[in-house]
């Protein structure tokens, strides 16, 4: 069934989540294109596994809900078993940290639940292409959380980064144009701002936080 799916070019999808908004949009995506099938559904995250371990269909329409911690039981779950699984989110609110962990957990695209059906289209078809695609309200909320949790300037962040891809210190001042001097004091500001107490330190922690 598998091969057959990938010869003929159809998207394969299994949704998982509000009956009631999903089916309509499965009404919707059907009335528009000929190459995506939603073949099969859920409304719990445990039958939704099921359901995708089942079928094993190209991607995974989520409703995603930003306090429901199966969500993110259920992506892991999914990635774990299928590390190549494109997943879609559609949320009608997310937090910025809500965001960062889905993205970072390997989630494909967050929109909107209020997306329009042809604009659900071309992000499933874009997706299927290997994109990752973010919602203008996921965007928004993603760079405001970004910028509230980012406590380094911009060549701070580029030292950093210097630092994390192993250069030496002469290295990264002639790079950069500055003393040692002036570099080791930046250093120290990173530190403090990190509450880091070394170098390497600072690029783990900088790291952890999507810093760099």
């Amino acid at each position: 069934m598998r091969l057959v799916a990938e010869m003929s070019g159809r998207i394969r999808v299994v949704t998982i989540g509000s009956p009631t908004h999903l089916d309509e949009l499965g009404t919707w995506v059907g009335a528009l294109t000929d190459d995506i099938s939603i073949i099969s559904g859920a409304t719990t995250a445990t039958r939704g596994l099921e359901e995708v371990v089942e079928h094993v269909p190209d991607i995974v329409l989520v409703a995603f809900e930003p306090y429901a911690v199966e969500t993110y039981d259920l992506v892991h779950a999914l990635l774990t078993r299928f590390p190549a699984m494109r997943i879609v989110v559609l949320t009608s609110f997310a937090t910025g940290d809500s965001l960062w962990q889905l993205l970072r957990a390997g989630v494909r695209a967050v929109l909107h639940k209020d997306t329009a059906p042809e604009d659900l289209v071309t992000a499933l078809r874009a997706v299927q292409s290997g994109h990752t695609l973010m919602g203008a309200h996921a965007s928004k909320g993603l760079f405001a959380a970004h910028a509230e949790r980012t406590p380094l300037r911009r060549a701070e962040l580029q030292i950093l980064k210097l630092l994390a891809s192993g250069l030496s210190y002469e290295e990264i001042a002639t790079r950069l144009a500055i003393s040692q001097s002036t570099l080791k004091r930046y250093l120290r500001e990173i530190e403090s701002r990190l509450g880091a107490k070394n170098r390497i330190q600072a690029v783990a922690h900088a790291t952890k936080q999507g810093l760099i």
